[in-house]
């Protein structure tokens, strides 16, 4: 409490309503409205302290966005719960809320008196003006009622600013977004979808970070394609643990999903600190949900725009949506198309070409998400008989055997190529210290399809030889191990 100070000089009526006349009449940045306000009403009440408490209906809480005491606050913005608290009171009956202490408590010297005034406009609710006083005299009741009128002058132009925010806001939203989409459905293949779907979201979106998730034809499971915004390899693994989370109850329900504040949320708040608030829509093609794409952590505008996503962000997002969902059905058509013409007639397997793609994509989310991939090389070859090789039909025929034997033993995601004559290339992603070695599993698969194709009164063997490396321990790309694995066979 401060000691009893002479009452610092303080502005006439009339300075005061040129004060509030030069506040709404100017054109202001948002971030030094307020503070100038609370500064001009401190002044007219007696070097009262002042601040302006702006109302987050969607959360029913409060959020300091202007006060006469200088506060350093770390971390996310002061807020608190509108129930049980005069400013709650004060906007919830559209009234002024005062507390003044009796004149004759115990002898004291100075006394304290708070009022509250509700900051309306248009028949909405934008916050409340808090006003503390202590001294020896109480504040004047026609200076409180001037300060009211002026609230209320201050209130219009607030509710003017904010909505000519939101307005310029969405539009410019709106614009990028529609010149955004003609670029996104442009792109060919799925990385390069990716890769524009999550900056340009993040940068539209004004937000921390973008992760996009698909399911591959691969596999029933989506994964991620690609993430904007993650930094450190501890805190992406705590922003993905919460996006596949998120990712698999919107796969669910079909549904978007907004979480305004992850602290409160049972679901999620034990996941990770890092992701205060989180939008996570579905994305859909051919008639259901191939995936989701999440943003997380809002990074407000302007300082009168709330720091958390609203029920505006989600259908600002599902409008994007609607463009990377035609983008990404575009690149998974080429992708057929493509992966069609990249195909080994014999076995049915990628070619070279083919696998040469995967291999690179492969690698590039290995590169992005500190993963580690292994790559196998297997040629296969008939034993020396002393009898003349085997004719083009059964060597056909035993490469077709051995390309399906060797798919059945791989994982569902694994990469299965024929890359040259005799040999198959295989791409195992996120492996466990490098590899989990199936070469026994491959080489024991191709022994039983041997002995099925081998002929009654016949020795006839396959020579089979193996190579294989991981990344990032044996090369930088995937041409460069590709290269490494032929050569040292």
């Amino acid at each position: 409490m401060p000691n009893a100070q002479p009452r610092a000089p303080r502005r006439t009526m009339g300075e005061f309503d040129r004060d509030i006349e030069e506040l709404t009449g100017a054109t202001r940045e948002a971030g030094n409205f307020l503070p100038a306000f609370t500064r001009a009403l401190s002044l007219f009440l007696d070097g009262s302290i002042v601040a302006v408490h702006l109302y987050d209906e969607e959360d029913e809480e409060f959020i300091l966005r202007g006060s006469t005491p200088r506060l350093h606050l770390e971390g996310e913005e002061l807020r608190f719960r509108a129930e049980k608290t005069l400013p709650g009171l004060a906007v919830a009956e559209h009234r002024t809320v005062s507390l003044c202490e009796d004149p004759g408590v115990r002898g004291g010297k100075l006394r304290a008196e708070e009022h509250v005034f509700p900051l309306e406009a248009g028949g909405r609710s934008l916050g409340a003006v808090t006003v503390t006083q202590v001294a020896a005299e109480r504040l004047s009741p026609v200076r409180l009622d001037r300060a009211r009128r002026g609230i209320l002058r201050v209130a219009a132009v607030l509710d003017r600013i904010r909505g000519e925010e939101a307005l310029a806001r969405r539009m410019s939203r709106l614009s990028a977004i529609n010149e955004f989409g003609v670029v996104l459905v442009s792109a060919l293949t799925l990385e390069e979808v990716s890769a524009l779907a999550t900056a340009m979201t993040s940068f539209i979106m004004g937000t921390e970070g973008c992760i996009l998730r698909l399911r591959d034809e691969k596999s029933p499971e989506p994964g991620v394609r690609d993430a904007h915004g993650l930094r450190d390899q501890a805190s992406s693994r705590e922003i993905l643990k919460l996006e596949e989370l998120a990712s698999r109850e919107v796969l669910q329900s079909g549904k978007a999903l907004l979480v305004r504040d992850v602290s409160r949320s049972e679901r999620f708040r034990d996941c990770t600190e890092r992701v205060r608030t989180f939008i996570c829509c579905p994305v859909t093609g051919e008639g259901q949900a191939v995936g989701t794409i999440t943003v997380f952590n809002k990074d407000p505008e302007s300082p009168l725009a709330p720091a958390r996503f609203s029920q505006e962000d989600q259908d600002v997002l599902l409008h994007l949506v609607r463009y990377i969902e035609k983008a990404v059905g575009n690149a998974t058509l080429f992708a057929r198309s493509r992966g069609l013409a990249e195909r080994d007639e014999l076995t049915g397997l990628p070619d070279r070409a083919g696998f040469q793609a995967r291999l690179l994509t492969e690698i590039s989310r290995a590169r992005r998400f500190h993963l580690r991939i292994a790559l196998l090389t297997c040629v296969v070859q008939p034993a020396p008989t002393g009898e003349g090789g085997p004719d083009d039909h059964d060597a056909g025929r035993t490469m077709r055997r051995v390309a399906q034997a060797i798919r059945t033993v791989v994982r569902d995601y694994d990469t299965v190529g024929r890359i040259a004559e005799h040999t198959f290339g295989i791409i195992l992603p996120q492996v466990q210290n490098g590899m989990g070695s199936p070469i026994a599993r491959i080489q024991a698969a191709i022994d039983r399809e041997v002995e099925l194709q081998r002929q009654p009164g016949t020795a006839r063997n396959l020579q089979v030889r193996f190579s294989h490396a991981t990344f990032p321990d044996d090369g930088a790309s995937g041409e460069q191990m590709l290269t490494r694995l032929e050569q040292q066979v």
